[in-house]
C-alpha cells in the first residue's frame, strides 16, 4: 500500500508494530509530518521488501 501513495520513493518511512493500538495513532501524525509511509510490523517478524 505504501507503493501506491509513494510510488517512485519516500526520504523517511516511519516502522510501527502493528499489534499495538497507540503505536499506529502516534505513527500517524509523524509519517505525515515526516512526508513518508507508515510501515506496521510484528514484534518479531518484519516482512520482505517487495522489489515491485
Amino acid at each position: 500500500m505504501s507503493r501506491e501513495f509513494f510510488p517512485s520513493s519516500a526520504a523517511v518511512a516511519v516502522v510501527a508494530s502493528g499489534e499495538v493500538y497507540a503505536d499506529g495513532l502516534a505513527a500517524g501524525p509523524a509519517a505525515d509530518q515526516l512526508g513518508g509511509p507508515v510501515l506496521f510490523v510484528k514484534k518479531d517478524h518484519v516482512p520482505e521488501v517487495d522489489p515491485r
